[in-house]
């Protein structure tokens, strides 16, 4: 039991790093601030969407690269759920 308990707790932690992570990169690549997060975002998406997210902003020009764009791609119920 105490194993199971440490593997959730590292597993965890593992993927708060890397939401973290997620979030410092979307910071990074967005340059249209046109989606409001209520700092919950991470939570509705699953790791290969957030993956996909960060790949449309890459598709995007630099001066171009807008977040509500790159989420209605990746997963468009959260784009109607945000208006």
């Amino acid at each position: 039991m105490y194993r199971t308990d440490l593997l959730s707790h590292f597993e965890s932690r593992q993927n708060q790093r890397e939401v973290t992570a997620w979030i410092r990169q979307i910071k990074d690549l967005v340059a249209v601030r046109d989606f409001e997060d209520d700092g919950h975002l991470p939570e509705y998406l699953d790791e290969s969407e957030r993956r996909r997210v960060v790949e449309e902003l890459e598709r995007m020009p630099p001066g171009a690269r807008s977040l509500r764009r790159a989420l209605g791609i990746v997963s468009p119920p959260l784009i109607r759920d945000d208006t």
